[in-house]
């Protein structure tokens, strides 16, 4: 006999009591094997269970596929359209023409839950079969679930929409609404007419409710799947206008999962908001504002504050540290709490009001740092680690690099002590090492660094299988940037094909925590891909990377704006290499929408992207000869760069740099639009822009000066400014003899582009040819210069840092 328990990390108090209720049994008819279909490895749940000795505890990984190729998707529908109809006494054959475009139409469709989902409502609804999206069947099924729900409702509650909201608010609980729940939300007023036992005697009589058995008690059916059931919930519980008592209701049911809830409303905001962004903030700003109903919560929910934390639960991790530490805390207590909301405030990218979190945090494990203990020395460096996270993230990279020095003095120490115990966390501070060194142009460091991380994790996996693949994911995300940025490219996509891998697994148990570590895995691969060439495939994978991340970043824009504004980014970039120059110009123009959306939020954009941004919608304009719009794009850039420069370690050059970029930009789309003074005065301005760098970093800029000069010469040319032209045309090719040294290959190719030119103007003004500039020039083709100076423009995610350890004693209230 098998008891098959789903999401059992959400339940842990049950299957506890079910594998007690087990080992005490005596006698049983037959065997009994208990199948925990979990999204954990057997290693966490021997600490869950904490107990090592389980003799018969046995792991067995599962592949998980996102989405379902055609051929599956199909068979599976049909098999629907065959047997559901004789389960609920229809006749007749459905009429299935439109399933084939409606599985291609979109990825999310051969998801198995919508494939099934979308079969049962072409036989529930035949007229409209494969007529609607995954939203729309999404709403239909819940519709019809609730008209089936409100039938019983009458009858045995004597209230038409009271059982819905019981089992929506069954949704937030592990397995399902109990009796003392129900009693409570009786009492609350949830069912007019009904109160205490009288509710809990109506509920009993409906058909969900289970009654009690030797491992769990009675109580009201946990809805399921998941994303109808979140359907479900929304219009249950009128999300998109929440009732007063929204907050009170959900109290009991916070207050029956306990520990758990936090996960549990990680995972429901993240389904809601795959289709209702809107709903998905109203559960998260109910869930705050239920703290302040019910302030005796905090007894069942602190747990949470010492839990994982997800992106969408993490406001919440956040309002109840707030409320702990408003209470007298023990000094322990307090320097643990202070570490999880900086943790949580990370999350949710209030970066700067984590930092003053993290200062008072490390000020209290010093003062209690008396003996050398190793916990407390673990949580110094996590917070020194975040310190150096945040700081990073609003641009402060000296202050970052400092930061991690001192973590990883800490771990390197607790490393060499206790290897097994602190590898995974010395591997993430190698990690965020490499991260610092690739931003400030140690490449070979970064790839060092990284490389030890990974060989550290894949020791701690040999020794412990499965405990540490998110970790292995985030580093293999981040080597694959280092890697492409040193011009590695076959070994970058290794390491992002990896990466997606193993998030790909982990999301489809926990879609609220990995969702958004696929999405930059996705936007890396991308960028990969363009480095070979790829295009078509780099488009391919931005477009699912934008599908992913566009709900969540409506849900949470200061995180998540940024990165949806660099898929766009990068998606412009592919589009103009395949000469798709209007889906460029739209790709951008998002990118920079969403730019500034950003920077309106207070997240981790910044003037230069979106300035990159605007670049791009320029860039685009010119390649489909739109020169009027492209001069009024770049014009409306260059107003960003009379603004405060962003604060960062060399923003002023970088700075200089794009500015450099728009004028260049300026001055081609003016010379195609005849205004040749115009045009100019322009490029003279990147070019004066570009010698005040190149002055301080010679090797850097000289070949973009070399290509803006001769751009200059041409227009010098057009205007019959013989002599001007000259001198620039000498001062090129002086340039570009003066650092033949960098690139030989390109200083031939400027030698013999320019050779001929140089001749016929010494020839034109009757002056000898400078001996240094005689020789026989190389074949060439004249063609026209490229009007992108050399950049690396498709741009990488973000990293990823932290694997969110907590290495916290059991600290109670």
């Amino acid at each position: 006999m098998a008891l098959i328990i789903d999401y059992p990390e959400e339940r842990t108090a049950e299957v506890k009591a079910i594998l007690k209720s087990a080992a005490e049994g005596t006698e049983y008819d037959r065997p009994i094997r208990i199948i925990l279909v979990s999204r954990q490895d057997r290693q966490s749940w021997l600490k869950i269970l904490n107990d090592p000795g389980y003799p018969n505890f046995e792991e067995i990984r599962l592949e998980a596929k996102p989405y379902l190729d055609f051929e599956d998707a199909e068979t599976i529908a049909h098999d629907v359209m065959e047997d559901y109809p004789g389960s609920i006494g229809r006749r007749g054959k459905i009429r299935a023409k439109f399933l084939p475009d409606w599985l291609n139409h979109d990825p999310v469709h051969r998801l198995p839950l919508n494939v099934v989902a979308a079969s049962v409502h072409a036989v529930l609804f035949p007229d409209r079969a494969f007529s609607l999206n995954g939203k729309g069947v999404l709403s239909a099924l819940a519709d019809f679930e609730l008209r089936r729900v409100r039938s019983y409702s009458e009858r045995d509650l004597g209230a038409r929409n009271a059982l819905e909201k019981l089992l929506a608010l069954s949704l937030l609980t592990p397995t399902g609404l109990g009796k003392d729940t129900i009693h409570e939300l009786g009492e609350s007023g949830i069912c007019e007419g009904k109160t205490g036992n009288h509710l809990l005697e109506a509920v009993q009589a409906t058909p969900f409710w289970r009654k009690r058995t030797a491992t769990q008690p009675g109580h009201l059916v946990r809805i399921e799947p998941d994303l109808p059931a979140a359907a479900f919930l929304t219009k249950a519980l009128k999300l998109d206008d929440p009732p007063p008592g929204l907050a009170g209701w959900m109290a009991p049911a916070a207050a029956e999962a306990k520990e758990d809830f936090g996960d549990i409303l990680a995972r429901v905001i993240a389904d809601i908001a795959s289709f209702d962004v809107e709903a998905g903030r109203a559960v998260e700003q109910v869930s705050i504002a239920m703290l302040d109903t019910r302030p005796k919560l905090l007894t069942p929910l602190y747990r949470i504050a010492y839990r994982p934390t997800s992106t969408f639960s993490a406001k919440f991790v956040v309002a109840i540290c707030d409320r702990l530490l408003a209470l007298n805390q023990p000094d322990p207590t307090r320097a643990a709490l202070l570490l999880r909301k900086a943790n949580a405030l990370i999350a949710h990218g209030a970066n700067s009001d984590a930092l003053s979190v993290i200062e008072e945090g490390i000020d209290r494990f010093q003062a209690l740092d008396g003996d050398g203990n190793d916990e407390i020395h673990a949580n110094l460096g996590l917070l020194y680690r975040y310190q150096c996270n945040a700081l990073f993230k609003i641009g402060h990279l000296e202050h970052a690099e400092w930061a991690i020095h001192d973590s990883a003095q800490y771990f390197e120490q607790l490393f060499r002590n206790n290897p097994e115990r602190y590898a995974e966390d010395y591997a993430a501070t190698l990690d965020t090492f490499a991260a610092i060194c690739s931003e400030t142009e140690r490449l070979e460091k970064a790839v060092s660094y990284s490389a030890e991380a990974i060989r550290l994790l894949k020791e701690v996996d040999r020794l412990r299988p499965g405990t540490v693949k998110e970790a292995i994911g985030v580093s293999s995300l981040n080597q694959s940037r280092f890697l492409l940025q040193a011009g590695r490219h076959g070994q970058a996509l290794e390491a992002i094909d990896g990466s997606i891998e193993i998030f790909k697994e982990l999301s489809e148990g926990n879609v609220s925590r990995y969702k958004p570590m696929l999405i930059q895995a996705l936007l890396n691969r991308g960028a990969t891909l363009a480095s070979t060439g790829s295009y078509d495939e780099n488009l391919v994978a931005l477009q699912e990377a934008e599908k992913l991340c566009e709900p969540i970043a409506a849900l949470h824009p200061v995180v998540f704006l940024p990165q949806l504004a660099l898929i766009e980014l990068n998606r412009s970039n592919a589009l103009m290499r395949l000469e798709r120059f209007q889906e460029a110009i739209v790709a951008a123009g998002q990118a920079e929408e969403n730019y500034r959306a950003a920077l309106g939020s207070s997240g981790d954009a910044t003037n230069s992207q979106l300035a990159q941004a605007m670049h791009n919608k320029a860039m685009a304009q010119y390649l489909a000869n739109l020169h009027d719009d492209a001069v009024l794009t770049v014009n409306e850039a260059l107003e960003l760069f009379q603004e405060t420069p962003d604060v960062s370690k060399g923003a002023q050059n970088i700075v200089s740099g794009m500015l450099a970029d728009f004028l260049h930009l300026k001055a081609v789309n003016l010379f195609a639009l005849t205004k040749v003074e115009s045009a100019l005065v322009a490029i003279a301005e990147a070019v004066a822009t570009l010698e005040k760098l190149q002055a301080a970093e010679p090797e850097r800029h000289i070949k973009k000066l070399c290509a803006f000069q001769e751009k200059q010469y041409e227009y010098l040319v057009d205007l019959n400014r013989v002599g001007d032209a000259y001198e620039i045309l000498v001062s090129v090719m002086e340039n570009a003899q003066a650092f033949s040294w960098l690139d030989a290959e390109w200083h031939r190719k400027v030698s013999d582009r320019l050779h001929l030119k140089y001749m016929q103007l010494c020839q034109t003004m009757a002056v000898p040819a400078d001996p240094k500039f005689l020789r026989p020039p190389a074949p060439f083709s004249i063609g026209p210069v490229d009007v992108s100076p050399p950049t690396d423009d498709f741009q990488l995610s973000t990293y990823t840092f932290s694997y969110d350890l907590n290495w916290l004693g059991d600290f109670k209230l």
